[in-house]
């Protein structure tokens, strides 16, 4: 007679030995999926115009919004240079324009008060371009308070209030002939022309030698000339 099935093992029998590892496998040529890109970089601090600095259109700035006495919350830059020729005032040499204000922020409308010349400061100055470049087609004639700063910068000076004549015009005791190298490179000394009028038959400058203004020279007078810009960045 055949006995019962007997009741299965619960214990796991010995394990068995590992196998011989395989061979390792051809390296594959196919590139992986690019990465996603890294978000952008932060763009730079524009660089700042201070003092001293190239402007956007080519010149020097000598005024900003924080200079004593200009509230026009502009930035001012000089052309590089001071005009090649000596010039008269106006092509108009005896009838009144109308530009007579002298206050920073005034050379502008000055300027385009002077309209009519066919030649002279005016005239050039708004012409004026830096190099081959014709974007910027603001230029103008200083009038006589923006002109007294950028003859403080001529003379590497501190700036103070407008009505502060430019040093060295100081007690009557101004430079000495010959000693015109206390100026910066590119201002002539002599009178440097503003675009304030002061009646119908002069206008108003200032001489970068003394630093003193005049208020009264025949506008057929033959002077330097510096055409300025005002510009927010």
């Amino acid at each position: 007679m055949q006995g019962g099935t007997g009741a299965a093992s619960t214990v796991a029998g010995p394990q068995g030995v590992a196998g011989v590892a395989g061979s390792t496998g051809a390296a594959s040529t196919v590139a992986g999926p690019q990465g996603v890109a890294g978000v952008a970089g932060a763009a730079g601090a524009a660089a700042p115009y201070v003092i001293g600095a190239i402007g956007p259109a080519g010149g020097i700035i000598f005024m900003t919004p924080t200079s004593a006495g200009n509230t026009t919350g502009k930035y001012f830059e000089a052309a590089p240079a001071d005009l090649s020729t000596l010039m008269a005032w106006c092509s108009n040499t005896t009838g009144a324009l109308g530009g007579t204000g002298t206050a920073i922020g005034t050379g502008e409308a000055n300027t385009t008060a002077m309209a009519s010349c066919t030649s002279g400061a005016a005239f050039s100055a708004s012409a004026y371009s830096y190099g081959t470049s014709t974007i910027y087609t603001d230029w103008f004639l200083p009038s006589l308070d923006e002109l007294n700063q950028l003859c403080k910068y001529a003379r590497s000076q501190s700036y103070s209030v407008p009505g502060t004549v430019c040093p060295p015009g100081i007690s009557n005791n101004p430079i000495p002939s010959g000693h015109n190298d206390l100026r910066r490179f590119g201002f002539g000394g002599d009178g440097h022309w503003s675009s304030s009028e002061n009646n119908a038959s002069t206008a108003r400058g200032q001489d970068f030698i003394d630093g003193f203004p005049f208020n009264a020279s025949g506008k057929s007078t033959t002077n330097h000339v510096r055409p300025v810009r005002a510009f927010t960045p």
